[in-house]
């Protein structure tokens, strides 16, 4: 799913529970920079990953990367709302 912003934090975990619930598994570790944004999803995951294995209780299942390192990612995703939104809302 694709939306305007990733500032609101239930909405972007929300989105990741759906993914969990589709496919049937999770990843052992996510990766992000140490944005606010991702604190929610941080938390969430590593709460869902010492449910399932409680060897990992009281560990943080997340890999915070340095701002550079999450640039590229961050200008695809910029320029693909510019270049795919107006389009899309169209047809939506």
């Amino acid at each position: 799913r694709v939306w305007w912003t990733n500032s609101n934090p239930q909405l972007i975990f929300r989105y990741y529970l759906d993914c969990i619930k589709k496919d049937g598994y999770t990843c052992l570790v996510t990766q992000s920079d140490p944005g606010p944004e991702n604190f929610c999803l941080a938390k969430g995951h590593s709460f869902i990953q010492q449910s399932l294995n409680s060897g990992l209780e009281g560990t943080l299942q997340r890999r915070y990367m340095k701002e550079k390192n999450n640039m590229p990612p961050e200008i695809a995703w910029s320029n693909m709302r510019h270049n795919f939104s107006p389009g899309m809302e169209d047809i939506l």
